[in-house]
């Protein structure tokens, strides 16, 4: 995922399912770079308080450019919400 506000939004359904256990959220840069979206799925994993954590992978697109989604999701990619990163849900580098 490169959590924008629809993967925010889907990150929450989820972790509040029931019926399903969310062990670990694997994140790519797409929407924004992979420094951007991995903060915004530590910060929202915080902030539902889940145990899940978060592991970066590809810094881009197998081909072609990264494209900037900011002017849909804002800069920081969450539409103006304003969460605290937390580093330690992050697996890895």
């Amino acid at each position: 995922t490169d959590p924008g506000i629809d993967d925010a939004l889907a990150l929450i359904a989820a972790v509040s399912c029931r019926e399903a256990e969310v062990l670990g959220v694997s994140v790519v840069a797409g929407n924004l770079p992979l420094e951007t979206v991995t903060a915004n799925a530590s910060a929202i994993l915080a902030f539902l308080d889940s145990p899940a954590r978060v592991y970066p992978g590809a810094t881009g697109p197998l081909y072609g450019k990264l494209q900037d989604a900011s002017d849909i999701h804002g800069p920081g990619g969450l539409g103006g919400w304003r969460l605290k990163p937390d580093p330690n849900r992050v697996a890895c580098c």
